[in-house]
């Protein structure tokens, strides 16, 4: 729509537009490693900033599907339910400030180790703000925390891999692009995975032609 009607928007305002539908839309009109920015005022805004674009650091993504039906509750339901009802919520805003500050540090210095903490801190966090919502929003299912095992076992190992899980059942698996397909291989060890995606840090949104 940008550039059919000659908007000349940049993608930081067409970001601003996207954070109308959802924060991940918001985030993934810019390519590489973004960050979500919310400034308070009489008019809150939300949009997302890109702090490197995709080649600062190669990554590949495992998106391991584990429950491809729709949710009984939307993310978006479910995250003013969890506002509303969680006695977890303001502690989790809180500390998601400090989660973000060390790690963009760690992603910056290209501290895989770092960043996997307080990628992994900053998942089951969300999950704990969820899992004492009222009624509780409890996603993971038995092949969820199967993965999950899994990735703690791999890096014991020496190999980089990092999880988070979406507001759902799905999980992302992050590494090193020489260990994708070891990783893909013990994943096969495990019942109940419906398909496995390889992905990368992408490049953003773009439009070839109108």
């Amino acid at each position: 729509l940008n550039q059919y009607y000659g908007l000349n928007l940049t993608l930081s305002e067409m970001s601003r537009v996207a954070s109308k539908g959802s924060a991940s839309a918001a985030r993934s009109i810019h390519g590489g490693f973004v960050e979500t920015v919310i400034s308070k005022g009489q008019s809150p805004d939300m949009h997302a900033e890109q702090l490197v674009d995709e080649n600062y650091w190669k990554l590949s993504i495992l998106i391991c599907v584990t429950d491809s039906s729709v949710k009984k509750i939307s993310s978006s339901e479910g995250m003013q339910l969890s506002k509303k009802t969680s006695e977890l919520y303001d502690s989790w805003v809180r500390l998601s400030k400090n989660i973000i500050s060390d790690g963009r540090q760690a992603l910056l210095a290209k501290d895989f180790e770092k960043l996997s903490f307080y990628t992994e801190l900053s998942c089951m966090c969300m999950h704990a703000v969820m899992m004492t919502t009222m009624p509780e929003l409890f996603y993971w299912n038995l092949t969820t925390l199967r993965i999950i095992s899994l990735a703690k076992e791999l890096r014991k190992k020496g190999i980089p891999v990092t999880f988070t899980v979406d507001a759902g059942p799905q999980v992302k698996l992050i590494t090193e692009p020489d260990f994708t397909k070891s990783i893909e291989h013990a994943l096969n060890e495990i019942d109940g995975i419906e398909k496995v995606i390889e992905s990368s840090i992408g490049e953003g949104a773009y439009c070839e032609s109108v």
